[in-house]
């Protein structure tokens, strides 16, 4: 018996795998659900899985953000890798403006990302809940909150017109707030 796929939803069981050592080269598909940890423990796993050719992270951390680490560790460590999907949040103490948004998104607007890849990328800062997002393009969570454009501001690699069709293809369940949905437009009108 080989594993091709797998899901990690625990994150003890990530230090049990490391700790063992055994690399995973049948492994072709790997998710990551509600992960929250840093960016070395997810080097250390991917370190053994060097077939990767999809990779799905749903989670919380600052360091995963980093777009040209990413760029560098797949064309290293993941060279066969042609789907990286990903939804990955962080906690701020205020909020970013435009300028701050673009230079997070900036790493993504590589040749790498946009033309060999062809993976689109987009970030969101959600005002009210001093949460910035950063999200694959479609969006592969299957569970969403969505916020009015007035609550969040955002940026995006992808074109403006192919960015709305695309983004919510993986979504089965949207969580709307409508007191505040009806706040907001009474207050745009």
């Amino acid at each position: 018996m080989s594993i091709r796929d797998c899901i990690i939803s625990n994150p003890t069981q990530l230090e049990s795998i490391v700790s063992d050592g055994t690399s995973y080269p049948q492994l072709i598909s790997l998710t990551f659900e509600d992960i929250q940890i840093g960016m070395e423990m997810i080097k250390l796993l991917l370190s053994l899985t060097p077939s990767l050719v999809h990779l799905k992270l749903v989670g919380h951390g600052a360091e995963l953000f980093n777009g040209s680490y990413w760029e560098q560790f797949i064309k290293t460590k993941l060279p066969a890798l042609n789907k990286f999907e990903f939804m990955i949040h962080k906690n701020v103490d205020t909020n970013l403006d435009s300028d701050s948004l673009e230079s997070l998104i900036a790493p993504y607007r590589t040749s790498f990302w946009l033309e060999i890849k062809h993976w689109l990328v987009s970030v969101v800062d959600i005002r009210q809940c001093s949460i910035i997002n950063l999200h694959s393009i479609p969006v592969c969570a299957s569970k969403v909150d969505y916020y009015p454009k007035s609550h969040k501001i955002s940026c995006s690699t992808a074109p403006a017109l192919d960015c709305d069709s695309k983004k919510m293809n993986n979504i089965r369940q949207l969580r709307i707030n409508l007191s505040e949905m009806m706040a907001d437009d009474a207050i745009t009108q």
